[in-house]
C-alpha cells in the first residue's frame, strides 16, 4: 500500500509540478522490485521502473517514531 503522506504542488498554463511525501506499509523485501505508476488524467500512461528494495529497508531503519 502507498499512501499520500503530505506534499505540495505549483504550475501554470505551461506544466504542472506535484511533490509527495509517501508512506509504504509492508516494507518491499530487501530485493529489487518493479514500481509501476499511471495517471491517464496527467496523460501519465503505465510506467514503470526498477526500485532497490534493500535502499528503502535502510532509509526505513532510521525512521523515528511519529507517536512518543
Amino acid at each position: 500500500m502507498l499512501i499520500e503522506a503530505g506534499g505540495g504542488s505549483s504550475g501554470s498554463d505551461q506544466f504542472y509540478e506535484r511533490r509527495w511525501r509517501l508512506w509504504l506499509w509492508p516494507l518491499p523485501p530487501p530485493d529489487s522490485f518493479e514500481f509501476v505508476v499511471e495517471w491517464h488524467n496527467m496523460g501519465i500512461d503505465t510506467t514503470s521502473i526498477r526500485l532497490d528494495g534493500s535502499a528503502i529497508v535502510r532509509a526505513a531503519e532510521q525512521a523515528l517514531p511519529y507517536w512518543p
